[in-house]
C-alpha cells in the first residue's frame, strides 16, 4: 500500500512540474505579443527629420532654389538650435528670396502628420520684415502656391522658437513637398533648425 502511494505521489509531482514548465514557456510569448500590439501606439511614424549637422548642404534629397536675386540658403555653424549646424538665409538686397525644399514626402498612410521646426528670432532691425513663408506642394515640387504660414524674424524676442503646422489636410497624398521661402528686407539673416514631420504620440 505504501509503495503504491509513493508511486502515485511521484506521478503527481511530475505532472505539476510539466504544467509549470509549459506555463513558463508560454508566458514570454504572451508578453511579447502584448508588447507588439502596443508598439504602433507608442512609436510615431516619422516622415522627415533633419538637423543640418552634416557638412553637405543641402542635405540629401533637399533642394535650394533661387527665386529672386542671388542669395540662397546655406549652412550655418554659428547660430544653431542643436547639433552642429542650421540652415540660414542671409540678409541682402530687399526682396531677394530663395526656397529650401524638403525631400519628396509620401503621406499615403498618414493620419495627422505635423511639421515641427525651430526658427531664430532677434530684436535688431525691428523695421525690417525679414521673414519665412512655409509653402506646400502636392505635385512633387512643381507648384508651391499654398502658403501655410508666414513667420517674421522680428517678433520682439531674441530666442529660438518652436513652430508646429498641422498637415492633416494632406494625409493620403503621395507627392508632397514643403518649401521654406526666405525673404530678406536687408535686416538680419533667417535661421531654421531641427525640422521634423511625424505623427504625434497617441
Amino acid at each position: 500500500m505504501e509503495h503504491r502511494l509513493s508511486r502515485f505521489g511521484v506521478a503527481v509531482a511530475l505532472g505539476l512540474l510539466v504544467t509549470i514548465f509549459a506555463f513558463l514557456l508560454m508566458a514570454p510569448a504572451a508578453v511579447t505579443n502584448a508588447e507588439m500590439l502596443q508598439r504602433p501606439l507608442l512609436a510615431p511614424a516619422i516622415y522627415l527629420t533633419e538637423g543640418f549637422d552634416s557638412t553637405t548642404f543641402p542635405p540629401a534629397g533637399w533642394v535650394t532654389q533661387l527665386l529672386t536675386g542671388t542669395t540662397n540658403w546655406v549652412r550655418s555653424t554659428g547660430t544653431i538650435h542643436s547639433g552642429s549646424g542650421s540652415a540660414y538665409f542671409s540678409y541682402a538686397t530687399p526682396g531677394y528670396a530663395a526656397r529650401l525644399e524638403t525631400p519628396l514626402l509620401n503621406f499615403s498612410a498618414a493620419v495627422n502628420p505635423k511639421l515641427r521646426f525651430w526658427m531664430y528670432h532677434s530684436t535688431s532691425y525691428s523695421s525690417y520684415n525679414d521673414r519665412i513663408e512655409v509653402r506646400i506642394s502636392t505635385d512633387g515640387g512643381i507648384n508651391y502656391t499654398t502658403v501655410l504660414t508666414t513667420l517674421s524674424r522680428y517678433d520682439g524676442s531674441s530666442v529660438w522658437k518652436l513652430n508646429q503646422i498641422d498637415l492633416t489636410a494632406y494625409a493620403g497624398q503621395s507627392t508632397v513637398k514643403l518649401g521654406f521661402v526666405g525673404i530678406t528686407e536687408d535686416g538680419l539673416s533667417l535661421y531654421i533648425d531641427d525640422v521634423s514631420i511625424r505623427e504625434p504620440l497617441h
